[in-house]
């Protein structure tokens, strides 16, 4: 029995231990609660990526902006929703959801005082050809923002980027 309690008091004496180091660990993340969230698509840049002579490639370059009431460390997941539209533009009540892609990455946005602290994102797209439509949808917290869509065409086309 004393062995019993000997071993009760080590476990009790390690979880104690370890919730102190990972108490701070987890902590450097955020530093204060998120007010607000905005998140912009600023451009899309065509090209070759991918070094096989063909502008089918795409960035799409981004901003997400928090609104904090502390200084701090704030994660930032950030999804962009892409939607093949086809060989041309078609309006958006007439899009099917069955040719769409979903990219995730997370961006850490670093906040010097209470305000509005921002960071840039890119999304890479590789192969395509037609015209797509992206959005960003970018979470902190409990916090969620969508961006405006903007449509694009990667192999060039007739008019394209453009937006609507």
């Amino acid at each position: 029995m004393k062995t019993n309690s000997r071993t009760r008091l080590a476990l009790l004496f390690t979880l104690i231990f370890a919730s102190t180091i990972v108490a701070p660990i987890q902590g450097k993340d955020k530093s204060g609660s998120v007010e607000s969230v905005r998140v912009s698509i600023t451009g899309v840049e065509l090209g070759d990526l991918d070094g096989r002579g063909q502008i089918n490639d795409a960035t799409i370059h981004g901003k997400v902006k928090i609104y904090v009431d502390a200084a701090g460390r704030y994660r930032v997941s950030l999804t962009a929703e892409v939607l093949y539209l086809g060989d041309e533009p078609v309006l958006p009540d007439e899009i099917s959801k069955k040719d769409y892609l979903r990219l995730k990455q997370t961006v850490y946005v670093e906040a010097s005082g209470a305000g509005w602290a921002e960071a840039d994102f890119s999304f890479d797209l590789f192969n395509k050809i037609g015209w797509y439509k992206a959005e960003i949808i970018a979470v902190c917290g409990r916090v969620s923002a969508t961006s405006e869509p903007w449509i694009f065409d990667p192999p060039g086309g007739t008019a394209g980027p453009m937006r609507y």
